[in-house]
């Protein structure tokens, strides 16, 4: 991957997944990700499933009064349907978001909060309300650099 920085904003996007297998996975650091991220691996392995194209990061921030929650999960397509998930896991056979923002990242991984901050102004500056969720599609990684697509779902 080239070492240029850029951000670049498509609105009216729609992300769609089909047979996402998914786990709930609350705020993680590197560490507890990577673990995560084995183990949702190895689950895979063991249930004899197929994961196609770039894992998915969905996480959605609520607001109640003062009080933010949010909720986090990794997600992975798979060429098969698995309609009975061992807990924690679950199974949607389609995930969609229509009419979002998308944010295409590339740079050092550790600057990728830069898109969501940039999906944010753009929305302010073109009032439009989001809803909150976002799906961080993460397409290569090579040497601390990566290219990702950053999806946000607009508010009706």
């Amino acid at each position: 991957m080239s070492t240029v920085k850029e951000i670049e904003i498509v609105d009216g996007k729609t992300l769609k997944l089909n047979n996402v297998l998914s786990k709930e996975t609350g705020t993680l650091d590197g560490d507890e990700f990577a673990k995560t991220m084995h183990m949702f691996e190895a689950y895979t392995k063991s249930k004899k499933l197929t994961p196609y194209g770039p894992m998915v990061l969905f996480s959605k921030t609520a607001f109640d009064g003062m009080k933010m929650t949010q909720r986090s999960k990794l997600m992975a397509q798979l060429r098969e349907v698995h309609d009975s998930p061992d807990a924690p896991y679950s199974f949607d056979r389609l995930v969609k978001a229509d009419n979002c923002v998308l944010a295409r990242y590339r740079g050092a991984a550790a600057g990728l909060q830069v898109a969501y901050s940039k999906i944010q102004v753009y929305a302010f500056e073109h009032d439009i309300r989001l809803k909150g969720e976002t799906y961080t599609v993460i397409i290569e990684q090579k040497d601390g650099e990566i290219l990702a697509d950053v999806f946000t779902e607009k508010a009706l």
